[in-house]
């Protein structure tokens, strides 16, 4: 490691004297952020720029999602107590905040916000979040249908989100018990006359649809901001993969105490490593295997989290993979030579992947012994794990092998490719024991792992092009449905891609939703436990026991807020960090 580090040193050395700064904050992430729009943002780089610029209506008061919530961006929280929440709870009326200014000088209005909420819904991008309103909303969970026509009817969305004077008024299909949770995580309030001044949205029925499932690239907003937050829009530099953002002196609380944050891709682990070490970034995304290290680092702090937020590396089967052209799946038949396109339909064959992973030295090799087993989709603080169905068990894999596709798949072998994130140390051990497992199991169970840049990673994804790969799935908001909704229900945006679904998990993950009853929501959530384990839709590891780790000068990165629901995630919040001088 010291010879890797010393070889970098010059390439790290420009950027030494500025980043020294106490005012300047340099935060160095694996991998490029996806994109800046918070209409079409669901990966964890882009959430955490967004969560820095944009702002949410409501925020948590606290890490723990029990703990309620605060006014943000709206002056009061909607409560059956103060009149502004319905008694049937389907209608909530936000009074919006007074003397709030976006980073271009206009000030915040109602009309704005239900404009934001509009165009998220509306926009509704392939692979986008915008089921997540749409579906307690308008009680659909796409603005298409299967034949890609909209079936959305603009009057019915305008209805259900208007705004009067200073208010704001949301209208659900039906009750939703995670719905507060699932504003307080959705910092996307841009500015209407700025978005519609450079070519986006004008508001109006007669355009939506021409701005519908665009790409996202095509967006204004893809690589311009104009929020109400702590921060703005400075420099961005994709082909250098660095963003700079500045404090917004107008900011409708106290400035930040820093006055730049330089976000910078560093999709080396030892060049991320280094700077941290000489003091040329001040925080780092650094994988576990570097933590005893990091321990003993003078200059450096290394902050202990829990294992009960993350769900963890999880292996995800495609039921039917689109075969065109596609490398990854071989010969593409079952003849030793690769897998059939719908390999992973059969149940025996995802039973035997469940088995034949070798959990305990994932925990070991790859964790360092620190994590909590899952039993199902979610983290143990939201659903405390039952006992884990599945264990590495070699004589149950064979059984389930020599049962799979009639005893072909035993007997013939076949050649897998597994993709992963080439950024991700978590996500490739994942995948290296996946393949030491089966190729021990069976030698003619043939494994090639297939690293992957995190945009082409989630493109192919999205084409269900990848048969079998490692992902890391993040909470979208602090509450179960969220986990239940994304890994489970059919138009969740794993088992969508995946052609996972099963009318039972729908009808268990939508009556969870409905329930404002706590026991009844958390019986229906082990019954989906129970599902999963029986469906094998994915394969659940270990929540890890994660960490953070700062130079020694960096203050505030204890602070136990949940604004725009970074904290959960254990994501920055720059607005809470101040340095101090060496």
């Amino acid at each position: 490691m010291n010879l890797i580090l010393t070889v970098l040193m010059l390439a790290a050395a420009p950027a030494r004297g500025q980043e020294r700064s106490t005012d300047t904050f340099v935060h160095l992430t694996s991998s490029q952020w996806l994109t800046m729009d918070p209409a079409n943002a669901s990966d964890a780089v882009s959430s955490i720029l967004i969560g820095n610029v944009y702002e949410s209506l409501v925020a948590f008061n606290g890490l723990d999602p029990r703990d309620g919530f605060k006014p943000f961006l709206a002056s009061q929280v909607p409560t059956r107590e103060n009149g502004l929440l319905a008694e049937d709870r389907r209608t909530y009326v936000f009074p919006i905040r007074k003397g709030v200014r976006f980073h271009d000088g206009g000030e915040l209005t109602a009309d704005d916000v239900r404009y934001s909420l509009l165009r998220y819904m509306l926009m509704d991008a392939d692979g986008g979040p915008a089921a997540l309103l749409l579906k307690p909303v308008l009680g659909v969970y796409g603005t298409r249908d299967s034949g890609g026509r909209i079936k959305v009817d603009f009057a019915q969305a305008a209805a259900a989100v208007q705004s009067d004077r200073d208010r704001v008024i949301i209208h659900l299909k039906e009750p939703d018990a995670a719905f507060l949770s699932l504003l307080a995580s959705l910092p996307i309030v841009v500015s209407k006359a700025w978005a519609r001044a450079h070519g986006e949205w004008d508001g109006t029925e007669e355009t939506w649809k021409a701005m519908n499932n665009r790409a996202p690239q095509k967006s204004w907003l893809d690589e311009h901001m104009d929020g109400t937050g702590p921060f703005r829009l400075e420099k961005l530099d994709r082909e250098g993969e660095e963003i700079v953002l500045a404090r917004h002196e107008g900011y409708w609380r106290k400035p930040a105490a820093l006055s730049r944050v330089v976000f910078k891709v560093a999709p080396s682990s030892e060049m991320r490593l280094f700077m941290l070490e000489t003091g040329d970034a001040d925080a780092a995304y650094l994988e576990d295997s570097y933590r005893d290290y990091l321990r003993g680092l003078k200059g450096v702090r290394v902050v202990e989290g829990t294992a009960e937020r993350k769900l963890g590396e999880t292996l995800f089967f495609t039921f039917k993979v689109d075969p065109a052209g596609n490398e990854l799946l071989g010969s593409g038949t079952l003849d030793g030579s690769g897998i059939p396109p719908d390999f992973f339909s059969d149940l025996d064959v995802r039973r035997g992947f469940a088995y034949a992973f070798d959990y305990g030295r994932y925990l070991k090799d790859a964790l360092g012994g620190r994590g909590v087993r899952t039993s199902g989709p979610f983290p143990p603080a939201l659903v405390a794990p039952g006992p884990a169905v599945y264990s590495h068990d070699p004589q149950k894999a064979e059984t389930a092998f020599r049962k799979a596709f009639g005893g072909a798949v035993w007997e013939k072998g076949f050649v897998l490719q597994i993709p992963s994130s080439a950024n991700d140390e978590l996500e490739r051990s994942a995948a290296e024991i996946m393949k030491a497992s089966l190729e021990k199991l069976n030698p003619k169970f043939k494994v090639r792992l297939f690293p992957m840049q995190n945009r082409e990673f989630f493109r192919q994804l999205e084409l269900k092009r990848l048969p079998f790969y490692v992902a890391y799935y993040y909470a979208d908001y602090p509450d179960p449905h969220s986990f239940a909704f994304g890994m489970l229900h059919s138009q969740g945006y794993f088992p969508r891609y995946q052609g996972y679904a099963s009318a039972r998990a729908d009808e268990l993950v939508e009556s969870a939703a409905k329930s404002p009853s706590p026991a009844e929501r958390l019986a229906l959530y082990r019954r989906l436990d129970a599902l999963a384990a029986a469906e094998v839709p994915q394969i659940y590891t270990y929540a890890p026991r994660t960490f953070s780790v700062f130079r020694s000068e960096v203050k505030g990165f204890d602070a136990k807020g949940n604004e725009n629901d970074l904290g959960f995630n254990g994501f920055p919040y720059f607005y809470s960090y101040s340095k101090t001088a060496r």
